[in-house]
């Protein structure tokens, strides 16, 4: 992208169970990162699991989250199956996250329109193109 000097790619890296909050003078100077910007298109791979299982967020508010942009997303969902998954789950004393392709389609299917899913070749990860229901 810089070889290219695109302006219209923005890759954030960031812990996002611990944003940046506002700060300076009355919170302003330097905004949230829901504040800074209004994305057309947010990609999220490899990334749910991680936030449920590493970080323990409830998928409903980890797709509520990415639903209050208003923008389309590309997300990854790993099946409990997968062997990343299961390296997650030999860390932790949780027995049950609540974590299932199933639910995280309902949790889905709140915010969402589903047009497109990708089983990917190992079979374990599926690719979901999403788009808001409501936007303002």
């Amino acid at each position: 992208m810089k070889d290219e000097q695109s302006s219209t790619i923005l890759p954030l890296v960031g812990n996002l169970t611990e944003p940046s909050p506002g700060l300076g003078w009355r919170h302003r100077e330097r905004q949230t990162l829901e504040k800074r910007f209004r994305p057309d298109l947010i990609l999220a791979l490899a990334l749910v699991h991680h936030l449920s299982i590493g970080r323990n967020v409830p998928l409903p508010d980890m797709v509520e989250w990415f639903a209050s942009f208003e923008a389309d997303l590309v997300i990854e969902f790993v099946a409990p199956e997968d062997a990343m998954v299961e390296q997650l789950l030999r860390n932790t004393d949780e027995l049950d996250f609540g974590y299932t392709q199933g639910r995280f389609e309902a949790c889905v299917g709140n915010h969402f329109v589903i047009t497109e899913t990708e089983v990917l070749q190992l079979g374990t990860r599926t690719i979901y193109c999403l788009r808001p229901k409501h936007t303002s």
